[in-house]
Formats: structure tokens, C-alpha cells, sequence
């Protein structure tokens, strides 16, 4: 397994990558309006006008909460399951979280690290029991470990009473799954263990003692998953009928809480 992970993306530099989330032009600034009232980021330049406007559009708004991962508007403490190089948490620590990850791959560790993020251990049961955080975040993570239910438990356990959690994951009733079948980007194997539709990530997330747990729409986000898929599907020389446009893909997923190329979902941990 540590073969397959041996060129993965999150090997990056994490303040590279912060940097390229910004610009200077009028559209950023809009974004960065919005961005400071959603969720406090401190980026520059900003046009608080921004709040009003980026609404507007509703699949980019939906696209930069996927990027803040919906954090509340008050900061607390955060942690990041499968951090990475911690670009999320660098985003976190600038909107004045006090931010910690978790993460397995040793070169994605280190650049966390690089980058000033602490990162409390390599896996979620080195966790110290005392430990409690206000919201827990896990992007495209639960589908690479091979005890699913194990790992949302661990969360629980981590997390404060009342405590969010935050889930991103592959989408096993997406429109490309259902296009472009053992072609799917989404299924990557050997790397992901166990892709979920969406009633079994609702099932297992309840089964695991949380509450309130609810799907909420991703926006845009398809474009990699789709090309990728279409790339995959023609090495093998497989033509794919009635190829689905990511740009109709983002737009129903901006509505469809199960209409997009990943699963979003949200739930706490009883009070």
C-alpha cells in the first residue's frame, strides 16, 4: 500500500498551494469579501461586497464552503483526519481556528509540518483520550481505510459533545460512476477500500452514535473526476455514450445533495 501512495498529491508544498487559492483581480476580491464574512478568512485583496454578490452564483459559493468545509463562524479547535500537507488547516489557523491533523503518509506529514501545522499523530487511535476538538473535518479519507465503521467511531470519541463533523467522499451513485463504471475515477484502486452511496454513508455515520446527520450539495468540483474517467476509459479503448458535461454535473449538485461526483455530509455528536 505505501507503493500506491508513493507520488500522491498531498505531497505538495502546503503554502504553495495556499497561495494559489488567492489573486488580485476584482472576481477575488469578491470572493475574499465573502470569505471574511462566511468564515473570517483574512485574505486580501477583499471587497465586502462580495458577501452579497458570490450567492449569487450559487456553485461557486458552494465551492468555496467545500474549501472552509463549512466551519462555523466561531472559531474554536479543529481537527483534520487525513490532513495531508494542511492546506485546509493553514485556510482554519488564518480564520483564527486552533488547528491539529492527523496523517499516515509520512511526506505528507512533513510538509504539514514545513508548513506550521501540527500534526498530533500518524493515525486516529494514537489519539490522547483526553483529547477533545470542536469540529472534526476528513476529506476523501474514510474511503481509503479498511474499517470504515472503527474510524467514525474514533471521531466520535475524539470529538466534544455538541462537536461537528465534516465528510467528503467519493460518490458510488454519481452520474460518472453510472457513465463510466470500472473506468470511474472515483473508485481508484488499490487506494480506496470502500466507496459509499449515499443512504449507506448516512447509515453507517447514525450507526455510529451521531446525530443530525444530513447530506449537503458539493457544487462545482467534477471537472478532475470526469476527465480523469474519460482519460481512463480511452487507454482502454472504451467509448462511453451520453458522456456527462461536469459543467451539468455542478450545476444539479449545487441542488442535489446526491447529484455530484462526491458525497458531502455533516453531523454532530449528541450534547
Amino acid at each position: 500500500m505505501s507503493r500506491a501512495y508513493s507520488s500522491y498529491y498531498t505531497h505538495g508544498s502546503a503554502t504553495e498551494s495556499y497561495a494559489a487559492d488567492n489573486g488580485t483581480g476584482v472576481a477575488w476580491s469578491m470572493v475574499n469579501g465573502y470569505l471574511a464574512h462566511r468564515y473570517g478568512a483574512d485574505r486580501q485583496p477583499v471587497n465586502s461586497v462580495g458577501r452579497w454578490v458570490i450567492p449569487l452564483y450559487a456553485p461557486l459559493r458552494r465551492q468555496l464552503d467545500f474549501f472552509y468545509r463549512e466551519l462555523p463562524r466561531r472559531p474554536g479547535t479543529v481537527l483534520d483526519v487525513g490532513c495531508g500537507n494542511g492546506v485546509f488547516l493553514l485556510r482554519a489557523k488564518a480564520a483564527g481556528w486552533q488547528v491539529a491533523g492527523v496523517e499516515p503518509d509520512e511526506a505528507a506529514a512533513a510538509r504539514a509540518s514545513q508548513a506550521g501545522v501540527h500534526v498530533l499523530a500518524t493515525d486516529l487511535r494514537a489519539i490522547d483520550k483526553s483529547s477533545r476538538f470542536d469540529v472534526i473535518t476528513s476529506s476523501n479519507v474514510i474511503e481509503h481505510v479498511p474499517d470504515p465503521l472503527d474510524f467514525l467511531a474514533r471521531i466520535y470519541k475524539a470529538l466534544s459533545p455538541g462537536g461537528l463533523l465534516w465528510l467528503a467522499t467519493p460518490n458510488a451513485s454519481s452520474p460518472g460512476r453510472k457513465a463510466f463504471g470500472r473506468y470511474w475515477r472515483g473508485l481508484e484502486a488499490p487506494r480506496h477500500c470502500l466507496v459509499f452511496s449515499p443512504s449507506a454513508l448516512l447509515a453507517a455515520v447514525t450507526d455510529a452514535g451521531f446525530e443530525q446527520a444530513r447530506l449537503r450539495p458539493r457544487g462545482r468540483g467534477s471537472h478532475f473526476v470526469i476527465e480523469e474517467s474519460r482519460r481512463y476509459a480511452s487507454q482502454h479503448n472504451v467509448g462511453v455514450a451520453g458522456r456527462p458535461s461536469p459543467r451539468w454535473i455542478d450545476m444539479c449538485a449545487t441542488f442535489d445533495t446526491e447529484g455530484g461526483e462526491e458525497l458531502i455530509l455533516v453531523a454532530r455528536k449528541p450534547l
